[in-house]
């Protein structure tokens, strides 16, 4: 879902609904959430693992990041 990002960016642009990236937005979101719930981020048996679930919860605060600045929207650094 995340690859599809700038495709969506364009696809909205060119469509004029900012709403849609709202919509995407809670979407990554969620699937994140269901993501986490399920999975552990660090694995110590398994250190590799681990640095591409940091890897991919990296891009993911990216992506949702760039999304709430164009939607106008600040994004807290901690929670």
């Amino acid at each position: 879902k995340m690859i599809e990002f700038p495709n969506i960016l364009q696809g909205i642009a060119n469509a004029r609904e900012p709403h849609r990236l709202a919509t995407y937005t809670h979407e990554l979101a969620g699937m994140f959430h269901k993501y986490y719930s399920k999975y552990p981020i660090i694995n110590e048996k398994n250190p590799e693992l681990s640095k591409a679930r940091l890897y991919l919860i990296l891009t993911l605060q990216t992506v949702i990041r760039i999304a709430l600045k164009l939607m106008g929207i600040s994004a807290p650094d901690k929670m």
